[in-house]
């Protein structure tokens, strides 16, 4: 029985590399206020990541709903027919529509005309936003937007801790 247990404890999920058996990790509260702040202020959390010792700084932001929405319908209509870029695709599309910030450049929101096209015009957008970018920052680019989603749902549990609330100083 105690090897089972141990033996849990060494597995590592392979889609999050999170180690089985460990405790969920903390956020940091002045994150967690901010977090909070942003949902009674009615605005999207935003995060920025300082990456290569402060020389790279990139700045994620939560999505309102109705970018949400035309997130996922470009997400829906991702040609199926090409498996192996299937992927590739989705996480440009993520990015495209969560990164605000790289250094001093700044981005909004797409907006992509409501077609059946809208992949291709997302694509579009995609290249002329990032078309001369390094393939090592785009990479650097899902790997932070994997961590901020991580963070996010992170934060989003801690609302289910009653003493956060009152401990935040927002009762």
């Amino acid at each position: 029985m105690a090897e089972e247990v141990k033996e849990q404890e060494q597995q590592i999920c392979p889609r999050c590399n999170f180690r089985l058996g460990q405790e969920d990790p903390k956020p940091e509260e002045g994150l967690l206020k901010e977090y909070f702040r942003t949902i009674l202020g009615e605005r999207p959390f935003e995060h920025t990541f300082p990456l290569c010792e402060g020389e790279l700084t990139l700045r994620f932001a939560v999505l309102i709903n109705t970018d949400s929405d035309e997130m996922s319908q470009v997400l829906r209509s991702i040609p199926k027919d090409d498996q192996p870029s299937l992927f590739a695709d989705a996480m440009k599309v993520k990015i495209l529509y969560h990164l605000r910030q790289i250094n001093e450049k700044t981005y909004e929101v797409p907006k992509l005309k409501k077609s059946e096209n809208i992949f291709s015009e997302a694509m579009v957008e995609w290249k002329k936003r990032f078309g001369d970018r390094s393939e090592s920052l785009m990479a650097m680019c899902i790997r932070t937007l994997i961590t901020f989603q991580q963070l996010v749902d992170l934060l989003s549990n801690a609302a289910f801790d009653q003493n956060f609330w009152q401990g935040a100083g927002l009762v």
